[in-house]
């Protein structure tokens, strides 16, 4: 069962979207403002939340924003729409790490064409997670702390598959042309991060980083000197017995 909210003040729009959405294995939830749309999340995990770019008083554009600086909400994929679909339009998504935009009015078949497609990436980042855990648990656990806000994760597992984490989604900052290598380590470069359990500190220029074995997995934070050192702290109290 896919679970898709709704987001949009046009009541018109909202029906419409609800009859090309009444299928047998899909729950749809609906909201008319943003902030009614923040109380559903507040109890709701949906896999897709279609929003309008024109919501009053908190856009669809900063509704994207604000989903994507929460560590609960961030994986949930947000496919805007919009009336019109311009250069401007698209680097507003673009920036907001929307899923995607689509222009208002669509046809039932491209618009279930980008549905399906962003359902699938879901799907594939769902299956990514679940081989992370238990790991990307106690990250998200431990990003809750409003003193890691400014880190930034990544965790490589042995086949090479990596996830990013934080509130600037990782990837903004950490440039994995660098780090290649890193996604094919060997079990015994693993083990040995694994038995240093202070990990190895890289210095690039004013970035810093610090990478670590967790379990099966590599880790690989960045941050300024001072939250690197908070997390490692933070960090080892979880993992200790």
């Amino acid at each position: 069962m896919k679970k898709i909210l709704i987001v949009d003040d046009n009541l018109a729009v909202r029906q419409g979207l609800e009859q090309l959405l009444k299928l047998p294995d899909i729950r749809l939830f609906s909201a008319d403002h943003a902030k009614i749309a923040l109380d559903i999340l507040e109890h709701q995990s949906p896999d897709l939340i279609l929003a309008d770019v024109a919501l009053p008083e908190i856009d669809g554009f900063s509704l994207c924003e604000m989903l994507k600086a929460d560590i609960r909400l961030q994986s949930i994929p947000i496919l805007l729409m919009a009336a019109q679909l311009n250069i401007d339009t698209k680097y507003k998504a673009r920036r907001a790490k929307a899923a995607g935009v689509i222009q208002k009015p669509f046809s039932p078949s491209s618009f279930y064409h980008v549905v399906n497609m962003v359902l699938g990436q879901r799907e594939e980042e769902m299956g990514l997670e679940q081989r992370f855990n238990p790991n990307l648990a106690l990250l998200k656990l431990l990003l809750e702390d409003e003193q890691l806000k400014g880190v930034a994760l990544c965790l490589i597992n042995q086949q090479g598959e990596h996830i990013f984490l934080g509130k600037k989604q990782g990837i903004e900052l950490i440039n994995l042309q660098n780090f290649k290598e890193l996604a094919q380590l060997s079990d015994q470069l693993a083990r040995k991060l694994n038995a240093n359990s202070r990990g190895i500190i890289l210095d690039y220029g004013k970035e810093f980083f610090w990478l670590v074995g967790l379990g099966e997995h590599l880790l690989i934070a960045q941050g300024s000197p001072q939250v690197l050192r908070y997390f490692r702290a933070k960090l080892k109290i979880f993992l200790e017995p």
